[in-house]
């Protein structure tokens, strides 16, 4: 498929779905194998997201692919992830069964080659979001699981957690919560037992220090327009 039919079918998918209004729409690429034209995937997606920013679908626009991971890059892996695309990988099995079948035009097995490109798509998954042990964590949103290099070197998986990095990011909460309870706190006139308090944007936005409110980033910008954090005024 071509760039130009892939845009003008997307096109025709918003003149279909305009009905629908609010539902997320999904957009499903599947072949054959469909890395094989990465760059029209690529092109696709974009001029999809820019749709949906203009509110073009009516609601939100997510993708699905299917793929058997052979030709999966680390810049493929970074794209995909970014865009938020679920993957759908197809394996047939252990790799003395899987290369009984899944064979490149040569001839040559390809269990090891979508073995790589399977571990480039975990990698650019593994976030505190998707692990289990992360869920339950005050901190989730601010180690990221930790390094995932340390992660490895001590336990022998990705989907480890960095020891250290999760005891200091539980510090650095608790810190950051009682910097700002006290700033709060200041310009209370009365402080009852169980109080609720809510910090303002100008006390939210100290905690970042210099950093420029006009720069701050996206998921920042809706962190705070989104924020609404009740303190006791003691313990």
């Amino acid at each position: 498929m071509e760039e130009d039919l892939a845009r003008r079918s997307i096109d025709f998918f918003v003149r279909c779905s305009a009905e629908h209004i609010g539902e997320t729409k999904n957009i499903v690429f599947y072949g054959g194998e469909p890395l094989i034209n990465f760059s029209t995937i690529e092109s696709a997606v974009k001029y999809a997201r820019k749709l949906e920013e203009s509110n073009s679908f009516n609601g939100k626009i997510q993708f699905t692919m299917f793929t058997n991971c052979s030709l999966v890059t680390k810049s493929i892996a970074k794209f995909l992830s970014k865009n938020n695309i679920t993957i759908i990988a197809s394996v047939d099995g252990p790799r003395d069964i899987h290369n009984q079948m899944r064979l490149f035009r040569n001839q040559e097995p390809t269990f090891d080659q979508v073995l790589k490109g399977y571990m480039y798509l975990k990698w650019h998954r593994r976030c505190s979001f998707n692990m289990s042990s992360c869920y339950q964590c005050d901190a989730i949103s601010l180690c990221g699981a930790g390094c995932a290099y340390d992660a490895y070197n001590e336990f022998g998986t990705l989907w480890a957690v960095d020891k250290r990095a999760c005891v200091q990011s539980k510090v650095f909460l608790e810190w950051i919560i009682w910097d700002l309870f006290e700033k709060v706190k200041q310009r209370c006139e009365t402080h009852k037992l169980f109080q609720i308090l809510i910090p303002s944007n100008k006390e939210l936005h100290s905690l970042y220090g210099n950093i420029s409110v006009d720069t701050m980033t996206r998921p920042l910008e809706e962190y705070h327009s989104r924020a609404h954090i009740h303190l006791q005024t003691e313990r």
